[in-house]
C-alpha cells in the first residue's frame, strides 16, 4: 500500500529554488512508493502552512495521510511544526531545505539532494527531536532575542567560516553600531535561580547551527536530550567592555563543552553565560523584540520557554541516532 503524503512547498524559500525542486519531489517521491497530495504555500495570497493544516482540514490530515512533506526555508519547517503542535498531530515530517541557512537540515544532517532525501522513506530512520513551547507559540530550533538577532541570516558566508559563532556578534555590533543603546533589563529565572541584569542578547537553542555557523559549543547539542542550549550575553558599560566582549566571543566560539578547561573559560566570563535548561523565563522592564526560527515572534514583555521533549518526528539518514517510542509527549 502507498505511504499517503501531504507535500507543502513554498514558492517564495531560497530564491524561489522550491519551485524548481517541487516536480522532482512530487516524481521521486512517486517512485518511492507514495501517493502526494499537492498544497502550494502562498503567503501573497494568505494560503499558508496553518490555513491547510488547521481547522476542518486537520482532522483530514490525522485521519488520511502517513507523512508530511515541505520544501522550504527555516521559516517554512517553523510554521509547518507550529501547525502540527497547534493540531496536536503525530505524523512525521520530511523536509526538503530550500531556504537560504537551512540550520536546522544541517543539524540532522539531512542530505544534499531532492532523490537522496525522498529516498529516507526506505533507507533512513524518523528521529523525534525536541522543539520549544514559547508562550501560546512554538520555535523549532532557536528563539532569541538582542541587538544581533536581525543580522544573523546576512552575515556573509566567507565571514561565518572565518570566526565561526563569533562572527554573530561581530557583524552585529558593526551593524548596529552603538550596542549599548540595544540592552535590556530583564529577570532571568531557570531552575530555581533569579539573575537580573541588563542584556544585549539571548538566545535559546536546539541546534548544532545557527545563522548557517556552528561553533564548537553547539556542536555537542543533543536534539532529542529534554535540554535547551542557552546563551546570555549581558550588556557592556563602555567601550572598554565591548573589547572584551569580543575577545570572550572569539574563545566561546571555539570551546568545546566536553572540554573542562573550555567550560572554566565559559563559567569565568564576565559577559557571556552558557549553560542547559528545559525551562526558562525572561521577565522584561520593557517590551522586548524576539526571532524565532528567523521568523518575527513579538514583542512581549514577559516569555515563558519550555522543552517539548521528542514531540517532532522527521526523517533522517540512519546514521542519525533514531527514537522510535514517543513518551509523556507534551502538547
Amino acid at each position: 500500500m502507498r505511504k499517503r503524503v501531504l507535500f507543502l512547498t513554498n514558492e517564495a524559500a531560497g530564491t524561489g529554488t522550491s519551485v524548481k525542486k517541487s516536480l522532482p519531489i512530487i516524481t521521486s517521491l512517486t517512485l518511492a512508493g507514495c501517493a502526494v497530495t499537492v498544497f502550494p504555500i502562498l503567503p501573497e495570497q494568505k494560503l499558508i502552512s496553518e490555513d491547510i493544516i488547521h481547522d476542518e482540514f486537520s482532522e483530514e490530515v490525522r485521519s488520511h495521510y502517513d507523512m508530511i512533506a515541505c520544501c522550504g526555508g527555516d521559516g517554512t519547517l517553523h510554521h509547518v511544526v507550529e501547525s502540527l503542535v497547534h493540531e496536536k498531530l503525530h505524523i512525521p515530517l520530511m523536509y526538503y531545505p530550500a531556504g537560504t541557512t537551512n540550520d536546522f537540515a544541517k543539524s540532522l544532517k539531512i542530505p544534499d539532494t531532492v532523490e537522496k532525501i525522498s529516498a529516507l522513506v526506505h533507507n533512513g530512520s524518523i528521529f523525534y527531536y525536541d522543539i520549544g513551547r514559547f508562550n501560546r507559540q512554538c520555535f523549532n530550533y532557536i528563539a532569541a532575542f538582542g541587538a544581533f538577532t536581525e543580522v544573523s541570516y546576512s552575515t556573509d558566508q566567507s565571514f561565518k567560516n572565518a570566526f565561526g559563532y563569533a562572527a554573530y556578534v561581530l557583524k552585529g555590533i558593526s551593524t548596529v553600531g552603538d550596542s549599548l543603546s540595544c540592552r535590556c533589563h530583564m529577570k532571568v529565572t531557570h531552575d530555581n535561580i533569579t539573575e537580573e541584569d541588563d542584556y544585549i542578547f539571548g538566545s535559546v537553542s536546539n541546534s548544532t547551527s545557527v545563522g548557517g555557523f556552528s561553533s564548537g559549543s553547539l556542536l555537542d547539542a543533543h536534539l532529542n536530550d529534554g535540554k535547551f542550549e542557552i546563551m546570555l550575553i549581558r550588556a557592556p558599560k563602555d567601550f572598554n567592555d565591548i573589547t572584551k566582549l569580543l575577545q570572550s566571543m572569539l574563545r566561546y566560539a571555539n570551546a568545546s563543552m566536553h572540554d573542562d578547561a573550555d567550560m572554566k573559560s565559559l563559567s569565568d566570563n564576565d559577559f557571556i553565560q552558557f549553560f542547559h535548561a528545559s525551562q526558562i523565563t525572561f521577565d522584561a522592564e520593557n517590551p522586548v523584540k524576539w526571532t524565532l526560527d528567523g521568523e518575527y515572534g513579538g514583542k512581549p514583555k514577559h516569555v515563558a520557554i519550555r522543552n517539548l521533549h521528542k514531540r517532532i518526528g522527521i526523517y533522517v539518514p540512519k546514521e542519525i541516532p533514531a527514537s522510535t517510542v514517543r513518551k509523556g509527549v507534551q502538547d
